[in-house]
């Protein structure tokens, strides 16, 4: 699953559904993740996705 969101603002937010991904026992892998990159982010997704999900 991919969840995009700013990431200062809305720190409580991402929390909270990060706990419920994990509950759910989601694979959760936040931008945090990927880190800094001169792709678009969907390019990035798109890579990292397989294409069996899609």
């Amino acid at each position: 699953m991919f969840l995009s969101s700013t990431y200062e603002d809305l720190a409580d937010y991402r929390l909270a559904v990060m706990d419920v991904l994990q509950e759910c026992e989601f694979l959760y892998k936040g931008m945090e993740f990927f880190g800094a990159t001169e792709h678009k982010a969907l390019y990035t997704c798109l890579i990292y996705m397989p294409t069996k999900y899609l």
